[in-house]
């Protein structure tokens, strides 16, 4: 057998992305050897240029549909890989977008650290500073992964996954919450409201 016929088959086999640290453990490697192995499994899916890719997110791989034949599965995909609770956070930044991090995490509390980054790992969003906080925007994979192209799309997709109550946000002192992972806020900064979604055909 060989290392990217290994690979392959653990790619295959499973339903959700796999860490190239258990790929290595499944299929006997070591990670340098797994990864040389899944590198060349992705050139060779790329050079093929059919309906199926392989993707790196970080750390993980995994099988996926490319984006020109993703209208033809979605209605056999409903839902993506991501837990319930991480499509709640998306779904208030989708809702919210361009928001900063603060604020989702005011609504959706500590864990959502963690989604957001799970968020950006795969592609949906991206994370700059923004002051004391982050500014996230939602990415063109997101609205191509979703076959979404507008606001409405949006609201539609995502409406049901989030009541618009719970994005009701308070603004007391007591429930304000401060971004520890960046620098303070510089004096009269702003968020940059500029359009998320791509322009209407």
């Amino acid at each position: 057998m060989s290392d990217k016929g290994k690979v392959e088959s653990v790619l295959f086999a499973s339903s959700n992305k796999v860490a190239l640290e258990e790929i290595a453990k499944l299929t006997g490697l070591d990670q340098k050897q797994a990864l040389n192995a899944l590198r060349e499994l992705q050139k060779d899916y790329d050079e093929y240029a059919g309906a199926i890719q392989v993707v790196e997110e970080g750390a993980f791989w995994k099988f996926m549909v490319r984006t020109d034949y993703f209208p033809i599965v979605q209605n056999i995909v409903s839902e993506t890989e991501l837990s319930k609770t991480v499509m709640e956070t998306l779904a208030v930044v989708a809702w919210k977008a361009p928001v900063l991090q603060s604020e989702v995490i005011r609504i959706r509390t500590n864990k959502a650290y963690d989604h957001i980054k799970e968020l950006e790992e795969a592609g949906f969003v991206t994370a700059k500073k923004q002051g004391r906080s982050k500014l996230l925007r939602l990415t063109d994979k997101f609205f191509s992964y979703f076959d979404l192209r507008s606001r409405e799309d949006i609201k539609e997709k995502f409406g049901d996954i989030k009541e618009p109550a719970a994005l009701q946000v308070q603004t007391d002192e007591s429930t304000e919450v401060v971004d520890e992972e960046i620098e303070p806020k510089l004096e009269g900064e702003e968020i940059s409201q500029l359009p998320e979604a791509p322009d209407e055909e």
